[in-house]
């Protein structure tokens, strides 16, 4: 199972990084949820997808305006939530 710490733990990543360390993080939530376990395998996906989906908006809130973030700062604020 992949942490969160083992998942942001470069100090520099790109975007292409950035999307597969979220990938890898909520892999990893929906792996350590029982429930989820106990559901099955499509569930599971669903959960996966609405949390991914939930990553990208606030990636695209936070990676953009005024106050944008970016690099690790911008993964970090935006998987913080999920």
């Amino acid at each position: 199972m992949t942490t969160a710490t083992e998942t942001l733990s470069p100090a520099a990543l790109t975007e292409r990084e950035h999307m597969a360390a979220a990938r890898r993080f909520i892999a990893a939530i929906v792996a350590g949820d029982q429930l989820i376990r106990l559901l099955g395998e499509p569930h599971a996906l669903a959960e996966a997808e609405r949390l991914w989906d939930q990553f990208l908006e606030r990636y695209g809130a936070v990676t953009s305006g005024p106050y944008a973030r970016h690099g690790p700062d911008a993964l970090r604020i935006a998987l913080s939530g999920i």
